[in-house]
Order: C-alpha cells, then structure tokens, then sequence
C-alpha cells in the first residue's frame, strides 16, 4: 500500500460547479436492511437526522460500502470522465483519507480539512487519479473536533452527454398490497425531486384487480394478462409511445432506493456507449446483506455471478467491482427484477414466455451491453424456494431450452440443449418431485412443437390449468397435526453410500426403496438440499416458520413413466435438432416483433 500525504492547500484547489456524478446514499430504514449497507459508523458517530451526519472528536465514518463506494474504472472507461473532484459539505477539522483500490495495489490520499458551513470544500483527485483509472475509490472521515457532514459528493466539470427520459415500469398481478406500496413510495419519493419531470413509473397491473389513488408521478394500466413477459412488453410499448429514451424494468415485490434509480439515469446520461444496460444487484431475501445474483451469464444454464458475495464485506466489494469493471463476458444478461436499457437499442421485444426466460433472451438477443453499478441493489421480499413449483421447473426448463436452440456463442449448443432436460429431471427424481417430472417433459414438448405454439398460447392458460390439476402431490399444506416419523438407513455424508445412491438414481434401480429408504425433514430452503436427499424415500419440506410442509414420496411407477418419456423426448430432439433450430430461427423474429405485442394486447380475454 503506498501512502500520499497531502496539504491542505490541495484541497482549496478546483471549481465546486459543475455535474455530481454520485451523491451519498443515506441510510433509509424503509428500505435498506442494515445501515452498514450505506454508512460505517465507528463510535462517536450518529446520523441523527436524514441528511446529516453529527461527529464527537476522534468519530470515524467509512463510506467504503455497497452504495457509497465510487467506480472510478466505471466512470473513467465507460464515461469517459476524466476531470473528478471531491466536494464535502459540513462543519469542523477532520482527516480524511481517499483510497483508490486496484487489483494488486491500494493507494491512499490523507487530507486534513476544516469545513464551514455554506462553503463546500473541494478536493481535485483529477492528477492524484491519473494514472488510476482502473480503481474503486472510497472515503473516510476521522473527525479532530466536533464536527458535521451533510454531503460528500462525487463531481466532474465535464457536462452530460444527454439527458435521458426514463419510464419506470413494474408489472403486477394480484399483489395489490406491494405494488401500492411501491407506486406510493416512489411517488412520494419524487415530490419535490430534481428528476421529477426525467422519471415516472408505470405500474401495469396484468391481474386487473388494482387501484391507486391519484398519483402525480405514477400511471396505472390495465393489461391482458400475458404474464410477466406480457407485462414489461407493456411498459416497453408505453416508453415508446409516450417519447421516453429508457426503461426501466422492475418488480412488483422488490424494494428499490429511489437514490439507486437517480445513479443509474446520472450514469446513462453520461455514458459513451449509448447501448449500454444497468442491471440491478439482487439480494438474498433470507439475508438480505448477501447478494442473490450481481448480474448473471448464460452459458448452457444461467449461471448467477458473484453470487454469495457479503455486501458487508468492505474488500470484496472492491474485488467483485473491479472484476466487474473489467470482465466482457458473453451472453451477459439483466434480470427484469431491475433492469434499465435503452429504447432505440431494442431490436427485439421480450419473448412471449408468459414468464421465467424472457429476462435473459431480451438482455442477450438485444446489442445491449450489460454493467452493474455500486448501489444499485434490489430486495426481494421472498425467497426464490417459495417460487419452486412443478410450474416454475416447467418455465425454468423451458427457457434454458429455449436460449439453447436461438442464442449465439453456444459452442456446444447440441449437447448442452440434450444435457439440460436430463440435469433437471434428477435434480427432481433425487427430491422426489413426481409432479414435477411430467412438468418437465411437457417443457420439452413445447420447444419441440416449436414457435406456433408460443404465438397461440401467450397467455399460457391452458398449460397453467393443466400443471395446476396435475399437482397432486407437490402441495403444501398448514402443519396442523405430528410430522410424518424419520428413518435414517442411508448415511448421504458417507461417500460410498452417497455413491450407491448415485449409481441406483436415488433408489430407483433398488427394489422396495419405498419402504426402507430414508424418510427426512428439510427445510425448503436448505443450501445443501439435493446432497441432504441423497437417500431419501420420502421427503418433509418444511416452510422457514414452519408453519407449513410439504410432504413427497417416492413413486417408482411415476419415475418409469415419466423417464421413457423423457428418453423419447430426447430422442425426438437429437434426431430433428437442426431442423428445430431452423424453424426457430425463422419464427422468432415474429415472436419478438412490435406488432406480434401490439395484437395480443388487443386481443380478447
């Protein structure tokens, strides 16, 4: 670590005016799980109002955190912002310390600095940062007297490139209580806001079943419901429509700052590369502090990037940062949980998929250029075992396939779109998940019948109904008496065991494993959950307040059933693959098309 000292005069130097690139994002309980998520705060220091924080003698705040961390390598490559200065705002003496975090090297700027109320007190980084441009950059404040900050901003003389109009659209159904709770805080949110008349959110509302007071910065739609692909299709059709330059795609049920929502549009009005993509990082809604996903790839599956990343862990967000800044993967994608694109870079609508896909087709097939930003962090209210349904494995399958047989770059595209079907169904065999195994060879049958089905069926309603009667043994349901009793005859940590259960297809092969197989509880959302059902006849899922289970068995009849089916399915997709792939080739565009959306949103109920 190299250490500049420098002098005070150093920081008298440089112009307050010019554009904040990135502001501080305060701690905000309605929606930032922990503070530490915005502000380190040593002893001696509070933040006893918004907008102000108060400092005894010797009281250190870090701002090296999730959101107040500053992507130089970000801003400097894909910017091009060469000139930055820091600008304080406060009162007292203070020694402030701006570190600049590279991959193999962490230099260190030390200031000392009296603020006076009224007078910002800049700091030019433009020469320090010369020869740093691929660096994450952070502040810390150590007060000598006491003392206040009520701003530390982020600030280029340079002036934006554009200045962007950006629709926020969610799309809900039958969530009445989170999507009025998100159209009310981003309303109230705006009230007063700088980007008022640059920001407003559609909520288009696919159950038909919601109602929003007067609004002035939120419009309700109406829609057909066409799921979520149908949805955010909507919002694209208004962006379009009503003149706005970006969309942003967002959740219903998750929880957004409208502070991460002004640092992406400040990003997007200064970036060099007009088709450049925000994605949002998502959390875990178990722990929230722990990231879900930070942008993901698909490459034969999709495959979440960065994901178990502590947000509170002040050296890996600099880590993952620059790795971010610097990786260009391929077939990078946003999910729809928070994504913001351009509009004149769209070439094709999302694929009507009902749900589950239409994300990374859209983000991949588009010429997007997908970046994430320190930040911009979304929460999810549930955790994703409550969405894993005999239905979402359908939708999951289906999609994976989907992006198989069209995507570019899938250089062993045969074997992967013929490896998929097989990985899902033991995942579900070794679970026990029966409903499930006739879900998945349904998800085969419809790419096989290829892009006519897709285009009748966007609503999905008959495949719903039919998935909904099918689950007769995937249900859970209030635990209102004893669990069924355990049995343990096969030990899933012993290796050779493990292997036995392995080579046997988790006692499929064996006879009567029904009977002496293991019978186990599991919580849904176990993190070693396949390996703890290694063994197991029978399967208690139990919700995390284990107020509900779920209970599954296995079938031997089902799984030889479902399995020549499977194998059949297969067989059908190794022998016609190309032919397949042709015929969604050709189909596709239509499927994607403005018009295709334009008629289904017309279309009847």
């Amino acid at each position: 670590m190299r250490e500049d000292i420098a002098k005070t005069r150093i920081a008298l130097t440089g112009s307050v005016g010019g554009q904040v690139l990135q502001a501080l994002i305060w701690p905000d309980p309605q929606v930032h799980p922990d503070p530490r998520l915005t502000f380190r705060l040593g002893a001696g220091v509070t933040v006893p109002s918004p907008g102000i924080v108060q400092f005894e003698p010797d009281g250190v705040l870090g701002l090296n955190t999730a959101y107040n961390l500053f992507s130089w390598v970000k801003w400097h490559r894909e910017c091009g912002i060469r000139n930055l200065i820091l600008t304080l705002h406060g009162t007292g003496r203070f020694a402030v310390e701006v570190a600049a975090e590279q991959t193999y090297d962490r230099t260190t700027l030390r200031l000392d600095l009296t603020l006076v109320e009224d007078k910002p007190c800049p700091v030019d980084l433009t020469d320090w940062l010369g020869d740093r441009h691929e660096s994450v950059v952070s502040v810390t404040l150590r007060a000598m007297s006491p003392g206040t900050i009520s701003a530390v901003n982020w600030v280029t003389p340079q002036p934006a490139k554009r200045q962007p109009k950006m629709l926020l659209s969610v799309t809900t159904f039958r969530r009445e209580k989170a999507a009025t709770a998100t159209a009310l805080r981003i309303d109230a949110a705006l009230q007063g806001h700088p980007l008022s008349e640059a920001l407003h959110l559609l909520v288009v509302d696919n159950g038909n079943t919601l109602t929003l007071p007067p609004l002035s910065h939120v419009t309700l739609v109406r829609n057909r419901n066409l799921g979520g692909a149908g949805g955010f299709a909507r919002g694209l059709a208004e962006a379009m429509a009503r003149g706005y330059t970006y969309c942003l795609f967002m959740d219903d049920d998750a929880w957004v700052d409208l502070a991460s929502i002004v640092r992406t549009w400040v990003f997007l009005a200064n970036v060099t590369d007009p088709a450049v993509a925000i994605s949002g990082t998502l959390t875990r809604a178990d722990e929230p502090t722990v990231v879900w996903e930070h942008a993901a790839v698909f490459d034969g599956g999709c495959r979440r990037l960065f994901a178990d990343l502590h947000l509170l862990d002040a050296d890996d967000l600099a880590e993952v940062e620059l790795s971010s800044g610097r990786d260009l993967l391929r077939n990078v994608y946003g999910a729809f949980w928070y994504f913001a694109f351009p509009v004149s870079a769209v070439r094709h609508w999302p694929f009507p998929s009902f749900v589950r896909g239409d994300d990374v087709n859209f983000s991949i097939v588009n010429p997007f250029r997908v970046l994430t930003l320190p930040g911009v962090i979304s929460y999810q209210a549930d955790d994703f075992a409550d969405k894993d349904t005999s239905m979402s494995q359908y939708l999951s399958l289906r999609g994976d396939l989907l992006q198989l047989v069209l995507l570019d770059h899938m250089p062993k595209r045969f074997r992967s779109a013929l490896r998929a079907p097989c990985v899902f169904f033991m995942r579900m065999l070794i679970m026990q998940r029966m409903d499930s195994l006739h879900a998945l060879n349904l998800a085969v049958e419809d790419i096989l019948t290829g892009p006519d089905y897709f285009a009748a069926n966007p609503d999905l309603a008959a495949r719903r109904a039919e998935l909904s009667a099918l689950r007769l043994r995937e249900i859970w349901t209030p635990v209102t008496k004893a669990l069924p009793a355990l049995q343990q005859s096969v030990d899933p940590e012993a290796g050779w065991q493990r292997l036995l259960m392995k080579l046997s297809m988790n006692g499929f092969l064996l006879p009567f494993f029904g009977r002496w197989g293991n019978r186990i509880h599991l919580p849904r959302n176990d993190r070693r959950l396949v390996r703890n059902c290694w063994g197991a006849a029978q399967i208690t899922f139990l919700s995390p307040d284990g107020m509900q289970a779920m209970t599954v068995r296995h079938d031997k009849a089902i799984i030889l059933r479902e399995g020549f089916r499977m194998t059949w399915n297969l067989l059908r997709m190794a022998f016609g693959f190309r032919r397949l792939r042709k015929t969604w080739l050709t189909g596709f565009p239509n499927l994607t098309s403005e018009e295709f959306w334009q008629s289904k949103f017309r279309d009847p109920e």
